[in-house]
This record gives structure tokens, C-alpha cells and sequence, in this order.
């Protein structure tokens, strides 16, 4: 979101602090267009003929792209490759649009799903038997500091 619209909303008095900190993590996105966070149900939507639908999925997957020639930069757009994971890697859509976009970078490799649960189970076990320190991320609407 461009900051100065988001300046005015934050002081717009239409929403408190822990409102906006839900709209901006958790309800953005796909979510605040389409109702779903789903993008299965968006390329249901997209294959019935949702102009909208498909509008808000090219410009997610063009954020994605730009995200990626933003990494690609820092590495004098040379990077070794590429890895596309999580849920939305098993959309042969998501996946032909990135290919697509970032073929002139590298090559993509694609592991679709995701290990967060697994990830974070071992990280627990880690930090109970005293090898880690837990930690707590930041974007907590009680301690963030902005």
C-alpha cells in the first residue's frame, strides 16, 4: 500500500491501532478483494468468469514477480535459481505466470506444500530441550513498536 494513504488512514479516526494491524495482517491481499484466501476458490472464480477475480490474481502475481526482481537485484540479477513453495505452487496458473515472468533470471524450481507445521513442532521441541531461545515475532499489536 503507497504510505501516504496509508498515513491518512491510520489518522483517518475510522479505525484504532489493533484494527488496522488485523487489515493490514490477515485481512489484505486476495482476502480484502475476493472474501477468500483460498486461491483455489480464486481460479474457480477466474474459470467462471470473474473479471474481478482474475484482475486481483494478475496483480498479486505481478507483486510476486517484482518481489523476486527486487531479491534478484542484490544479486546483480544472477541468481543460481529460483524455489517457488507453499500452497499456491500447486497452481499450474501461479506456477506458468512466474515461470513466465522470471524465466530471464533463472530457472524455477518448484516444491509444492509446505512444512510450516512440522517446522515449527521441531523449533518447540528445540526450544524445550534448551538448545534454542524462543522467540516472538514482532508484529504484536500489544509490544510493536512502530
Amino acid at each position: 500500500m503507497p504510505p501516504i494513504p496509508l498515513i491518512e488512514l491510520c489518522y483517518s479516526g475510522k479505525y484504532d491501532k489493533a484494527t488496522l494491524l488485523k487489515r493490514l495482517y490477515g485481512q489484505g491481499g486476495a482476502f480484502a478483494y475476493l472474501g477468500t484466501k483460498d486461491m483455489r476458490r480464486v481460479e474457480a472464480m477466474i474459470e467462471a468468469g470473474d473479471e474481478a477475480a482474475a484482475l486481483i490474481h494478475d496483480a498479486m502475481l505481478y507483486q510476486v514477480g517484482r518481489a523476486i526482481g527486487a531479491m534478484a537485484a542484490v544479486l546483480d540479477f544472477a541468481p543460481d535459481g529460483l524455489i517457488l513453495t507453499g500452497g499456491m505452487a500447486h497452481s499450474a496458473r501461479v506456477v506458468a505466470a512466474i515461470r513466465a515472468r522470471c524465466a530471464p533470471l533463472a530457472a524455477l524450481h518448484v516444491y509444492p506444500g509446505s512444512d510450516e507445521s512440522r517446522a515449527l513442532a521441531e523449533g518447540a521441541a528445540r526450544v524445550l530441550a534448551g538448545q534454542e531461545t524462543a522467540m516472538t515475532w514482532p508484529i504484536n499489536p500489544e509490544v510493536a513498536v512502530w
